[in-house]
């Protein structure tokens, strides 16, 4: 990009990138941020970028829509994940996922590790704008939130999905958010 700004993905944004993906059978996991908005049906943020989980067989095909639609690459880590931006300013970060036979699958991770899925964690249905998406679980948003020091950012997603689904957050999230949290083991990979 030739200016220099912050990238905003809009729910519109959102939903025209899903829908080119599924156009050419790419199949999509909604996490981070919109993944939160779109298990609660709602936006309640702005948002730097759509995170997907992708299956790893169709990431190249990922990257050639992408490209076709005027992406183009802003960091690559390749197999771990990569970003893309237009030049409109709104953004994709693709994480290759790989399925195992259980319906679950695994992410690998920048250090080798690899996070594991389970069938119930890509079990997550929601909607941006009226498009109906795949999501991680609330269980599985609020995993992929711990193990780190939450920024503002997190802090309200989880609030987000505390008052609309009734859950507990890990104690990290107490202070944060203003509310109760179950104790919570730091996150480790499996």
């Amino acid at each position: 990009m030739s200016e220099t700004r912050t990238p905003q993905t809009t729910a519109e944004d959102a939903v025209r990138l899903l829908d080119l993906l599924a156009a050419e059978s790419v199949e999509t996991w909604v996490a981070g941020g919109w993944g939160v908005d779109a298990l609660v049906g709602h936006q309640t943020r702005p948002h730097r970028d759509l995170d997907l989980l992708i299956l790893l067989p169709k990431t190249l095909t990922a990257h050639r829509v992408l490209l076709a639609g005027g992406y183009v690459m802003e960091s690559d880590w390749y197999p771990v994940r990569f970003e893309m931006i237009h030049p409109a300013g709104r953004a994709v970060d693709v994480h290759p996922i790989r399925m195992e036979g259980d319906g679950g699958g695994r992410l690998e991770l920048e250090n080798g590790d690899w996070w594991r899925f389970d069938a119930e964690a890509l079990s997550g249905r929601g909607t941006i704008g009226d498009r109906a998406c795949r999501c991680l679980s609330v269980a599985a948003q609020i995993r992929s939130h711990t193990g780190y020091e939450p920024t503002d950012k997190d802090a309200s997603d989880m609030k987000v999905l505390a008052t609309r689904f009734d859950v507990q957050l890990p104690s990290s999230y107490a202070r944060a958010t203003g509310g109760t949290a179950a104790p919570s083991a730091p996150l480790r990979p499996e």
